[in-house]
């Protein structure tokens, strides 16, 4: 793992360099707080999972170096790995946004990728605090599935598609013949999110595809008689500091 710099940063006193934004999750399919309580766990969240998920939040906002995934799409040549968080969105032409540069970003994201998005692996990260009705539940993912939060997205030139998508909050996608989703509550470097896989194809005629979608294990594949794409995020890597 990556050390970085120590650092004091005064920021908005809640352990961001910027106030929060308020999300009332109540009226969506699927949410999670970092620290995993979510929309199955019933009840209220106790004092120690809302300090656990502010410290989780502060964890992936400052400390976040790379997210591994694998994309691989048939004909070949179309395949990348890993994203690294860097200064400006820019397809990796840039210097990696190390913990000391945050201090005045909202949001953390960069994106390794062919040409024409056909292929991309992507990060965009921020923090917001989850609300269901009028009570505060903890810190989550600021950003909805299946936007590019976190993504790992497969498509070669025939239009088959595999993605898999982590955010903190998001709504099952409407049932379709060309399209195969599965949804999970997964928790990837600690921290917890939403991951939906999903499996598509441009040629939609049933029975001329097939598709692989298991969010549990964040992976996603789909293939015709002459394409394939297969995408799968594997995990995280943090910046650590100096013991002295």
């Amino acid at each position: 793992m990556p050390i970085a710099q120590k650092f004091k940063a005064l920021g908005a006193g809640n352990g961001f360099p910027h106030c929060l934004d308020k999300v009332d999750v109540s009226n969506y399919d699927y949410w999670t707080t970092f620290s995993g309580f979510n929309k199955n766990s019933g009840g209220s969240p106790t004092e120690q999972q809302i300090a656990d998920s502010l410290t989780l939040g502060m964890k992936v906002f400052w400390n976040l170096h790379k997210m591994n995934a694998t994309i691989v799409a048939v004909p070949a040549g179309r395949d990348l790995t890993d994203v690294t968080v860097v200064e400006t969105f820019s397809d990796q032409a840039s210097d990696e946004l190390t913990p000391i540069n945050r201090v005045s970003k909202v949001d953390i994201f960069s994106r390794n990728r062919l040409d024409n998005n056909n292929n991309t692996i992507a990060v965009k990260e921020g923090v917001v605090r989850m609300y269901l009705g009028d009570e505060f539940i903890g810190y989550g993912g600021r950003v909805r599935f299946p936007s590019q939060s976190f993504c790992a997205d497969a498509l070669n030139f025939s239009g088959v598609k595999a993605r898999v998508f982590l955010g903190g909050y998001g709504d099952i996608s409407t049932p379709s013949t060309d399209r195969l989703d599965d949804y999970a509550y997964i928790t990837i470097g600690g921290v917890s999110y939403v991951c939906n896989a999903t499996a598509t194809t441009l040629a939609a005629i049933p029975g001329f595809y097939t598709a692989s979608v298991d969010a549990a294990n964040l992976t996603a594949s789909c293939a015709t008689s002459n394409a394939s794409s297969v995408s799968t995020i594997t995990g995280f890597e943090f910046y650590t500091y100096p013991q002295t």
